[in-house]
């Protein structure tokens, strides 16, 4: 028997749970809720090894970290293209146009 991690995120705007199988690419589900992800996520990794050929090396999962990073201003006022390939804040929003 193999074991695979998956990786579960809260998407913001459905509210929906948002499976991925770390060491599978592309192998991915959502549901409503975790009990049903983790169903889905079983036919989806039955489904994927039937469908890729995978090494027995898949990258060994070590763990997954929070990194805090101090909070600046609130700068999420409506964004607008600066024409140069990067979003800018308007000038009013005493944000600091962020360079590439």
């Amino acid at each position: 028997m193999r074991e695979f991690t998956m990786v579960i995120e809260r998407d913001p705007e459905g509210g929906w749970y948002v499976g991925e199988v770390v060491g599978l690419p592309g192998c991915h589900t959502q549901a409503s809720d975790v009990s049903t992800l983790e169903t889905n996520m079983r036919e989806a990794i039955e489904v994927y090894l039937e469908t890729v050929e995978i090494d027995d090396d898949v990258p060994e999962f070590v763990g997954v970290r929070q990194i805090a990073i101090p909070a600046r201003r609130d700068c999420r006022l409506p964004i607008t293209n600066s024409g140069r390939g990067w979003p800018s804040a308007p000038a009013s929003s005493g944000c600091a146009e962020k360079q590439p």
